[in-house]
């Protein structure tokens, strides 16, 4: 059976982009030369659900699903936050920007989205949902010294989110490369 590797995300405006990239260039003194790889800002956007390796014959169907969960619902707005790490900044892996503004409105989508995948065969996730945007990844074998967040302050910006896509993920030595296999659009 062929698959391709997928996820479903909110893509990101290009303003909010800038602002991120910014994020990273005042992170990046902080850290060892080397130690983290960045996401370019191609790669930025709010990942809802990460589906992995996805049966071709099943597009059609979460097309389908990312349809009816962007009709059900309204557009919202969300803003950039403080930055954090995961697991925790003493020991950081994860570099992220947080997210404010309608934070319960994305969890609501992302709730809707795993309730119409189960039928399909995914599971929801067991761990909490937390909405973040990847700033960058500790390499293998880094050890990233612990990090004060509020070191690094992030200009303020909100957008509305009113699309929604499944995104197709081929992994290659420059680091993955996204393609658009489907969009639907939030209710206005």
């Amino acid at each position: 059976m062929a698959t391709i590797r997928t996820f479903i995300a909110l893509p990101l405006p290009d303003p909010a982009r800038e602002i991120l990239v910014s994020g990273q260039h005042a992170l990046q003194p902080l850290l060892p030369a080397d130690s983290v790889r960045w996401l370019r800002p191609a790669q930025m956007h709010l990942t809802l659900v990460f589906l992995g390796d996805t049966p071709l014959a099943q597009l059609s169907a979460i097309g389908t699903l990312l349809d009816a969960a962007a009709a059900a619902q309204k557009r919202f707005t969300l803003a950039i936050a403080r930055p954090g790490c995961f697991p925790n900044c003493r020991r950081p892996r994860v570099l992220w920007a947080g997210l404010g503004g309608d934070v319960a409105a994305c969890q609501a989508l992302k709730t809707a989205l795993d309730q119409g995948l189960a039928p399909l065969g995914w599971e929801p996730e067991k761990r909490p949902y937390s909405p973040h945007l990847t700033l960058g990844r500790a390499r293998q074998n880094s050890r990233l010294p612990a990090l004060d967040p509020a070191a690094v302050q992030l200009p303020a910006i909100s957008w509305e989110v009113d699309l929604l896509h499944l995104y197709e993920s081929k992994l290659g030595p420059a680091g993955p490369r996204y393609t658009i296999r489907h969009t639907a659009r939030l209710a206005s």
